[in-house]
């Protein structure tokens, strides 16, 4: 594998949600705080501000990046059932770090401050989230970006462990109501598949459809699987959203997505991108 494609690799399973999140949360924060009390008993950073006075900047930004990237996977996690927002993903992880930025810019500089509520006031954001819980990431993402320029990183750490705690517990303890659907003797949805939904139709009597078929895959590991077909639609649907999850008595799990390819693109290249891509995971696929 070639250079840009292991760096590629690496960022991608650095974003990407794991199977077990409160595993790799508690790891993480405990590996930065061991990062964090080496570089304080070591007494490196006075010397290193006094050589580059940017330094104060440069590590806000980063430890803005640091304590939101357990809060996208955490986002991943909980919002995958619904379809996690890639824009309120990238939204969450660069948003803090410009906060962090301009605060620690402004934070000695009075007249500054004030020129920088001027231009914020004269920007309008015109963009509305399908959900009011991707508000809550985004609002958090400001928080920790405030913070962490306001040089209370301690205080910023703790409110992404406490964020990171209550969001996996309300997710947890949340059991969604969903009405299955009737699956035929293969283990896939039976009919064609296709349940009049209020997300099929982008306009008003459903003159233009937003998605143009129902994904079906089967499944021997819910967690892992779910992540596998997920990173294959990412690449090969123009959109894509899951439908339902449905776990069975034998421990298998049957994924419905709905989809929208392109299409030039031949039905069963996505099939055998899936079951490819989700391989050890993906036992069968369906596409209607």
């Amino acid at each position: 594998m070639s250079v840009p494609g292991r760096i590629d690799l690496l960022l991608h399973r650095l974003i990407a949600p794991p199977a077990r999140p409160m595993r790799r949360l508690l790891a993480y924060y405990l590996s930065m705080a061991g990062v964090a009390l080496g570089i304080r008993e070591s007494g490196v950073l006075p010397r290193l501000e006094a050589v580059w006075p940017d330094l104060a900047l440069v590590l806000a930004m980063i430890v803005a990046l640091a304590l939101m990237l357990p809060v996208s996977w955490i986002y991943q996690a909980t919002r995958r059932a619904h379809g996690a927002d890639p824009s309120v993903v990238q939204t969450m992880l660069a948003l803090p770090v410009a906060v962090a930025g301009v605060i620690q810019v402004v934070s000695h500089s009075l007249p500054l401050a004030f020129s920088l509520a001027g231009i914020v006031a004269a920007v309008r954001f015109r963009n509305t989230l399908r959900d009011s819980a991707d508000m809550l990431f985004v609002f958090l993402a400001i928080a920790v970006g405030l913070t962490v320029g306001a040089q209370a990183a301690t205080a910023a750490a703790a409110i992404s462990v406490v964020f990171n705690l209550v969001m996996f517990t309300l997710w947890h303890c949340h059991v969604p109501n969903r009405m299955p659907l009737p699956v035929g003797a293969d283990g896939f949805p039976s009919g064609n598949g296709h349940v009049p939904s209020p997300v099929d139709s982008g306009k008003k009597g459903g003159k233009k459809h937003r998605y143009s078929g129902v994904l079906s895959v089967q499944v021997s590991d819910g967690d892992r699987g779910q992540q596998a077909v997920e990173d294959v639609l990412r690449r090969q649907a123009e959109r894509w959203q899951i439908d339902e999850i449905k776990k069975k008595k034998d421990g298998r799990t049957t994924l419905r997505y709905m989809v929208r390819v392109d299409k030039a693109l031949p039905p069963e290249s996505v099939l055998d991108a899936v079951l490819l891509g989700g391989a050890p995971y993906v036992v069968g696929a369906a596409l209607g």
